[in-house]
């Protein structure tokens, strides 16, 4: 409790008075740190796992040091002599801090960083950040696809109660901005329209992506086609579902309008 902190406070403070005549003012903040490594490795661990794995670094988990020990099939007593043997270690090198020659002192400093690396991999923290990324990317990815989809659902809606050619035009730039399109065209009787992001590719000189076409038909006589770079192949199944339920969407309403042109 509180009369075991304050204790525990009040000879850090005299460890590192008592270290700073001693040695550098390094080794002596090294020595009080060291005395509490163990906590400081666990809270620091904890920290940079939850960031990295794009967490809450205030979120509780199950993957503090102790909690990975029982996980690698340790029972409680090994865990409980795993620590001990580890806390004093980590005194042997706090008081190398305030005794030994700098030197020394300094190759400790070296040696520890190698063992907290190694304890970092032997934990498995690196698993579990890896495990936070694509969790985290997969449901960033959820998110997106549930977007563009409601958009597409939007755009159909839209052309389904269209009065003409234009207005089902306008719905099918929209959802292609929702889907991240680079270009879309519609070919039917009539004419032919084109929508592009920026400057139409046929009128650039360097393509920085290499581009993929997508062709849906709209009906016997019509065709719809999509083009996206391949930077975003990822979303390619998705995107073409979603692509050819508006391409349906098209072929529905020219079958319900014949007299509609471009």
């Amino acid at each position: 409790g509180d009369a075991g902190a304050l204790t525990l406070g009040y000879l850090l403070a005299i460890v590192s008075v008592h270290s700073a005549q001693k040695s550098y003012a390094l080794f002596s903040i090294g020595a009080s740190v060291l005395i509490v490594g163990l906590p400081i490795f666990d809270l620091s661990m904890a920290v940079v796992r939850r960031a990295l794995a794009g967490g809450s670094v205030f979120a509780a988990d199950q993957h503090h040091v102790h909690h990975q020990l029982l996980r690698l099939g340790m029972s409680p007593r090994q865990v409980w002599i795993l620590l001990v043997g580890a806390a004093l270690l980590l005194q042997a090198g706090a008081l190398t801090f305030i005794y030994a020659d700098d030197r020394v002192s300094a190759a400790v400093i070296v040696g520890l960083a190698g063992v907290g690396a190694l304890a970092f991999r032997f934990l498995g923290y690196d698993a579990i950040i890896r495990r936070g990324q694509r969790s985290r990317v997969a449901v960033l990815m959820e998110r997106g696809a549930a977007a563009r989809a409601e958009r597409v659902a939007e755009a159909r809606s839209a052309i389904a109660a269209a009065e003409d050619l234009d207005a089902v035009w306008d719905a099918l730039v929209v959802a292609a901005r929702a889907l991240e399109q680079q270009t879309i065209a519609m070919d039917v009787p009539g004419g032919s329209r084109v929508w592009d992001r920026t400057v139409p590719l046929s009128r650039r000189g360097v393509h920085l992506a290499g581009v993929v076409e997508r062709s849906f038909p709209v009906g016997p006589d019509g065709v719809l086609r999509f083009a996206r770079f391949r930077e975003h192949e990822v979303f390619a199944p998705h995107d073409d579902a979603l692509a050819q339920s508006l391409a349906d969407a098209v072929a529905l309403w020219r079958a319900t309008h014949p007299d509609a042109r471009a």
